[in-house]
């Protein structure tokens, strides 16, 4: 007969290594900084290109 995972969900855990917290740990910090160059070279590129390009035409309407 198979067990249902849920009961065992909040019973005591086995402890895991500390190099285990460590290695998460590090997978998460290079995670956000990943995260924060795609956000700087997709949004915030995207918005000084379309920022540039409109005050270029903006130059040439006024004349």
């Amino acid at each position: 007969m198979k067990q249902n995972p849920f009961k065992q969900i909040g019973q005591k855990q086995e402890k895991l290594p500390e190099n285990f917290k460590k290695d998460v740990m590090e997978s998460i910090e290079m995670s956000k900084v990943l995260l924060g160059i795609a956000d700087l070279f997709t949004v915030k590129m995207g918005e000084t290109f379309t920022g540039i390009f409109r005050t270029e035409q903006d130059k040439y309407n006024k004349k």
